[in-house]
């Protein structure tokens, strides 16, 4: 399928940067991440509340704003086992067991991710550090890091299901041109809700925070791969713009069509947004 030429929209026509916080002082290092120029990763980062003005998370004050760390590793793990990847309609379709084909891999993957200065973002409860909500994001095309590649991690025998959820994402990215100045981008990669906090912003919330924390990074190209109406919603919601779709029922793999799924016609996309 040939790319989809639309105009992208930028930064200040998506992002509303006006935060109402219960505690303003403790949230000066977020007004310094929209405002300064200086590299987040050089900030003295601090785990802070915040209640976006536009769409508010929960109407009391137990619900704080923090960058996922690498001791959270485990428990980050583990949300995205109970809360993501069981809801990933591929893997829905070919009845994939999360268990035997992602729990070998995933604790890995998401400590190499937090390795490098982490720009995975999260909502959590105050009182308990329990984690309602999380944005797993990569920088990519980075020469002094590196790119964490699941291609690395998943295997085509021991994770098969897997392995084809992986070549269906790898048929649906789009060739990007470069962007002025840096080839680096901000994959938004794994938007997860725990369900009993779903419906209150929590999600979108994470995607326009991660938009501007590529702008902080000076880095120009935020880029998501959307599997599911509600992510494409949602990224379309924050000024996202398609490049490229594709259908279940076109995407062959090994000669088959294993995403035909009874008539229902659903479609992924990659996402782009240029700042």
């Amino acid at each position: 399928m040939e790319p989809v030429e639309i105009p992208f929209r930028r930064l200040q026509d998506v992002v509303d940067v006006s935060i109402t916080a219960a505690d303003p002082a403790r949230t000066e290092w977020l007004h310094d991440l929209i405002s300064s120029s200086t590299p987040f990763e050089k900030k003295e980062l601090k785990e802070e509340s915040l209640l976006m003005e536009r769409e508010p998370i929960l109407p009391d004050q137990d619900t704080e704003f923090a960058i996922v760390r690498q001791e959270e590793k485990v428990k980050v793990t583990e949300f995205l086992l109970a809360y993501f990847f069981p809801e990933v309609p591929i893997g829905k379709v070919v009845d994939m067991d999360v268990d035997s084909e992602v729990r070998p891999w995933i604790f890995d993957f998401i400590h190499l991710i937090l390795t490098n200065p982490s720009t995975s973002i999260q909502f959590r409860q105050r009182s308990t550090g329990r984690i309602l909500a999380v944005a797993i994001n990569v920088i990519e095309n980075d020469a002094t890091t590196g790119s964490p590649d699941l291609a690395h991690f998943v295997h085509p025998h021991r994770h098969p299901k897997m392995y084809m959820n992986l070549t269906f994402l790898e048929e649906l990215s789009a060739v990007l041109p470069p962007s002025p100045g840096s080839d680096k981008l901000l994959n938004i990669f794994m938007v997860a809700v725990d369900p009993n906090y779903g419906r209150r912003g929590l999600g979108s919330n994470l995607i326009r925070l991660s938009v501007q924390l590529a702008a902080q990074l000076g880095i120009k190209t935020v880029v998501s791969q959307a599997v599911n109406h509600y992510a494409i919603k949602s990224l379309e919601k924050c000024g996202f713009r398609s490049v490229k779709q594709l259908l279940y029922s076109q995407f062959v793999y090994h000669g088959d069509t294993p995403l035909i799924n009874d008539g229902v016609h659903q479609r992924a996309k990659y996402l782009v947004l240029q700042l």
